[in-house]
């Protein structure tokens, strides 16, 4: 959070003034201004507000895929998301439920097929699609228990894939492996739906539904470290510190709910 810095400038004829009546009295609204000049976290981000309550629409998007091994350059491809947003009352508080379709326009094909197990680094880069809510003010996830009485619930992820593509080891590992093990797939399509249930009088909610174009993460100690992981706690990292945000700029949208 930032905070503004004031000067207080007093002329020496004033403040002979104060003295001689023995007293410095401050604005009755020195408090509240001080308060009100406190500036957003995410008002820092510049997100978009792409996303409109009670309406369904289309966002047209490019991701990605690459691995050095599998492919010579990235393969670019079209990609669409569709979000369906409906608002409803219950009582003191609002129910906003999203309904995300996506759907992949193309299927990458591997140009190398035969790679050494040691030039495999799991670093194969690909659309990772994601939902998040998080605090206007700080920036924290919502998604974990929260002082602002937000709850989110739902988010299956149901998948259909394109047909799998596989690759074999040529070095001493082709043995050690089933070729029917070695493979990888694209996403065809994906479907979910969330459910966001917030106060009405709370005006500091953010969702964002999208997905980034980032490398899978490899099974290593202290990954549970890294920003990404740690903004779903809600408790360390704001979302501008994550690959979502920094990545994500040209493949998020946004709502402020209100």
């Amino acid at each position: 959070m930032i905070k503004s810095k004031f000067k207080l400038k007093v002329s020496s004829l004033a403040l002979a003034a104060v003295l001689a009546l023995g007293s410095i009295v401050l604005p009755v609204n020195a408090g509240t201004t001080a308060k009100a000049a406190k500036k957003a976290y995410c008002a820092g981000l510049k997100l978009n507000n792409d996303i409109k309550l009670n309406k369904t629409q289309t966002f047209k998007k490019e991701a990605f895929y690459y691995e050095d091994v599998f492919f010579s350059k990235a393969v670019h491809a079209k990609a669409n998301y569709t979000i369906t947003s409906k608002r409803k009352s219950a009582g003191k508080n609002y129910k906003v439920t999203y309904k995300v379709k996506y759907k992949y326009f193309s299927n990458p094909k591997l140009q190398h097929t035969e790679i050494w197990y040691d030039d495999w680094y799991w670093a194969f880069i690909s659309p990772s699609e994601l939902y998040t809510v998080f605090d206007y003010n700080t920036g924290m996830s919502l998604e974990a228990k929260n002082k602002l009485g937000v709850k989110v619930s739902g988010g299956k992820f149901n998948y259909t894939y394109y047909p799998k593509q596989y690759y074999t080891y040529t070095d001493e590992y082709k043995d050690k492996y089933d070729p029917k093990d070695c493979w990888i797939r694209n996403t065809k399509t994906l479907n979910y739906s969330f459910t966001v249930t917030y106060p009405k009088k709370c005006k500091d909610i953010v969702v964002g539904i999208g997905f980034v174009n980032r490398a899978e993460i490899p099974d290593v100690s202290g990954y549970e470290k890294e920003p990404d992981n740690q903004y779903w706690t809600g408790k360390k990292t704001p979302y501008g510190k994550t690959s979502y945000y920094k990545e994500g700029k040209k493949t998020m949208s946004y709502m402020r709910l209100k």
